[in-house]
Formats: structure tokens, sequence, C-alpha cells
């Protein structure tokens, strides 16, 4: 029970619903400087990839996907979940408060033990039960009502 709770912590944690600071009249910066910043990746299912194989900008790899065990994706706004089917090694993820409805490309991910789908509001209890269904030994923490 406490390893789970951990796990739930760790992964609630690491997800990437922290939004950056807003810029304030004093805090503007010189064209010099936002010429600096390095280029973010566009989907945030990438820029959490990246962040936990600590590999911000080289080319990601089958090898590198591979190695992703844990993932947190929490108020990311994330509709899509098929750039996650390649995971194969995930064993936790966390995709609370985002806007989910197909839990279908999860379906391959036999190694996953521990999924939070709370905050998920068009997320149905039918399509959970069918994730759980293919996905037995998985503990999966969600709030759907319909």
């Amino acid at each position: 029970m406490k390893r789970t709770i951990l796990l739930i912590a760790v992964v609630a944690l690491a997800g990437c619903g922290k939004k950056p600071p807003q810029a304030t009249p004093e805090s503007k910066t010189t064209p010099k400087a936002e010429a600096k910043k390095p280029e973010l990746p566009k989907h945030p299912i990438e820029a959490a990839i990246r962040k936990e194989l600590k590999k911000p900008n080289d080319e990601l790899t089958k090898a590198d996907l591979e190695k992703v065990t844990r993932l947190g994706l929490g108020s990311c706004e994330i509709t899509d979940l098929s750039p996650l089917s390649g995971l194969t090694s995930l064993t936790a993820l966390g995709l609370h408060g985002n806007q989910i409805t197909d839990l279908s490309p999860l379906k391959g991910l036999t190694e996953l033990k521990l999924l939070d789908l709370k905050y998920n509001p068009n997320l149905t209890k039918v399509e959970i039960e069918k994730l759980q269904e293919v996905l037995p030994e998985c503990k999966i923490f969600s709030d759907a009502t319909k």
C-alpha cells in the first residue's frame, strides 16, 4: 500500500501541469536573451518523455522509449494517447486532469501496474472497464461517473 501511494505521488509530482511564469512589465527581456532560449518540444507527451530521460534535444530512439518506466502527464490538456503506445516498458502513468475519451492506445502497455485517470471529465466507466479487462494487473484510479 505504501509503495502504491509513493508511486502515485511520484507520478503526480512529475506531471507537466506547471504553467510558465507570466511576464511582467518589469521582467521584459531583450531580444538577445530571447534568442538564447532553447526550442521547447511541441507536444506535452514528448516533453515529459524528454524530461524523464534527461534528453532535451537529441533524437528519441526506440531504445530511449524502452527506458521510460514512469511518466507524469497530469493537467497537460491531452486528448490523444496514441503517442504513448510505443512506451511498452511503462509501469506507472499519470494522466489526471486531461480531456481523454479513448484509452485504446494503452491496451498494449502490458507492463503498466499503476494508472491515474482521475479528473478526465469525458472518460466513461465503460472505457475504463474495457482497459481493465486487457490490463488486469494494472491498478486504475478513476472518478468517472458516466
